[in-house]
């Protein structure tokens, strides 16, 4: 089990950083610089999830132990909200000020402001999703949440040259954001099918039905 727990979170935040290396390889380092700042930039819209999900993780092994689906499905409403709510501000933020923020990094920073905003709509889609890899990992199903990991990861690496190839610093920010939305997607599916529960804001729309 700890394994795919180990595998999990090394893809988690490895994936992103690789990304850059392989970025770096394909455009140069003059447009690199900027494309990090504005990765590091969006990440920061994590924060929330993250924090988040250090509470939540305990509360929902908790409930899953007692197989009390209803508390996990609250559980996971609370921290899709929090985080939810703290991605949205983030997102306009950057739509906004993105800019400006990027300038404080040096001169020509600027330049990555598209970039930003497109990485940071992949984040917000994460933040929206809740904690839906901590639901999967907490409720035995940690080997799911490694393959989605490994799958969605692995394809983004292998056509990340395709997309700075043609597209520049705006098809490697699409490859990064696409990789988040993605494995948020599935992760989401997968839980609303098999556990019935939905980790996402989505759940205050459309209920999880039992699972097949």
């Amino acid at each position: 089990m700890s394994r795919y727990f180990w595998l999990t979170s090394t893809l988690n935040f490895v994936g992103p950083t690789l990304s850059v290396i392989i970025i770096g390889v394909m455009i140069g380092k003059e447009d690199t610089g900027p494309l990090f700042a504005a990765l590091k930039t969006a990440q920061v819209m994590s924060l929330a999830l993250l924090a988040a999900n250090i509470i939540a993780s305990p509360l929902i092994s908790k409930a899953v132990s007692e197989e009390d689906l209803e508390a996990v499905q609250e559980i996971c409403r609370f921290t899709s909200l929090l985080a939810g709510i703290t991605a949205c501000a983030g997102f306009f933020t950057l739509l906004i000020w993105g800019s400006e923020i990027l300038r404080i990094f040096g001169a020509g920073f600027s330049q990555a402001y598209l970039p930003l905003v497109i990485m940071a709509f992949g984040f917000a889609v994460n933040g929206l999703n809740g904690s839906s890899g901590v639901l999967l990992g907490m409720s035995g199903h940690e080997k799911a949440i490694a393959r989605i990991f490994v799958v969605c990861n692995g394809i983004s690496l292998l056509t990340l040259p395709v997309f700075c190839w043609f597209g520049g610093t705006l098809g490697a920010a699409l490859s990064v954001a696409l990789t988040s939305i993605s494995w948020n997607l599935w992760s989401l599916v997968y839980c609303r099918r098999h556990l019935g529960v939905d980790p996402s804001v989505l759940s205050f729309i459309f209920p999880p039905k039992s699972p097949a």
